[in-house]
């Protein structure tokens, strides 16, 4: 049965991403994790665990994924255009997520604009540390357009309402109830 896996080789099931916080880290060899800067791009950095900014709230629901700052509480954007940064704003965008089991040093995920993982839509850290759209890799190795997701323990979900609270400048938000945002600067209301 041994000489038979050999000749066979084995496969690696596909991991699913489960909603969560998460710090996403880079596969590009850098070990920088995805973060957020104050125009709203997605750029990467050292990793800080005690940086609010360096999480992610990844939402899933059948099959797509809404992916979250839990720092500025902005959500990542679709962007296709090569080089140009994926960004943050109040609306969600569909993002698809998958496990690219064609790397086998590691459980590493692709994080892309589109369903079917091709193209140059996949989130990648260039070498300026900037988050840009690319392909996955398809060899063994990991590249910038994978990444290692892994939970976020030493913030709880009240330590990030509180600060999602502090940053709103509305401290008596209440789970199930609606709010209207209005934006002290333009004193528009978010739609």
């Amino acid at each position: 049965t041994l000489l038979m896996m050999l000749c066979m080789g084995t496969t690696q099931a596909a991991t699913t991403l489960q909603s969560g916080l998460y710090r996403l880290t880079s596969g590009r060899g850098t070990n920088n994790v995805m973060t957020v800067n104050s125009a709203g791009k997605l750029i990467t950095a050292k990793q800080d665990t005690n940086i609010l900014k360096q999480g992610w709230i990844i939402t899933s629901a059948g099959g797509t994924y809404k992916v979250r700052n839990a720092g500025n509480a902005l959500y990542a954007q679709n962007v296709s255009t090569v080089y140009a940064n994926f960004t943050t704003a109040a609306n969600a965008a569909t993002f698809y997520i998958r496990q690219n089991t064609t790397v086998t040093s590691g459980t590493y995920f692709n994080i892309c604009n589109n369903n079917t993982f091709t193209g140059t839509q996949c989130m990648h850290e260039d070498a300026g540390g900037q988050v840009v759209p690319w392909s996955p890799s398809t060899t063994a190795t990991p590249s910038g357009t994978e990444w290692i997701c892994k939970k976020v323990t030493n913030f709880t979900t009240a330590q990030i309402k509180d600060y999602l609270k502090t940053i709103s400048g509305y401290a008596s938000a209440e789970d199930g109830k609606i709010y209207r945002i209005i934006s002290p600067t333009y004193q528009l209301a978010m739609s």
